[in-house]
């Protein structure tokens, strides 16, 4: 488990001020109830860390710019998430996922990874 503290300690300064005992849950992003709760930079800082914690990644954060990167695409789907949940209109539910963090080449490289490992069973 001590990939992750690298990966994420480097992040936006502050998570230096987090108490990051708290901020190991998968419960703090897993459900609507709790993604609404994340409103200030605190509580968007802490469900990152879990996220980061709880996810199996190849692309693990190794540079300060990178993490910076990865924290601003998960803000930006968590409100994107709870924007969609709180629409009366959608039959559906979104949800925090593997891609929130990852950049629109990364999700490319994984699906040509899925699509690669699917050819020999064509």
């Amino acid at each position: 488990k001590q990939w992750y503290q690298r990966r994420v300690a480097i992040t936006a300064g502050g998570l230096l001020s987090l108490d990051k005992s708290k901020c190991l849950s998968s419960n703090l992003y897993k459900n609507e109830k709790s993604l609404l709760k994340i409103k200030s930079e605190g509580d968007y800082l802490c469900a990152f860390y879990a996220f980061q914690a709880n996810k199996v990644s190849e692309h693990p954060c190794r540079t300060t710019a990178d993490a910076d990167l990865r924290y601003g695409l998960f803000k930006k789907c968590v409100d994107e998430v709870n924007k969609s949940n709180s629409n009366p209109t959608n039959t559906y539910k979104l949800g925090v996922n593997a891609f929130c963090d990852m950049t629109e080449e990364d999700k490319k490289e994984k699906s040509t990874d899925c699509d690669s490992a699917l050819i020999p069973l064509l």
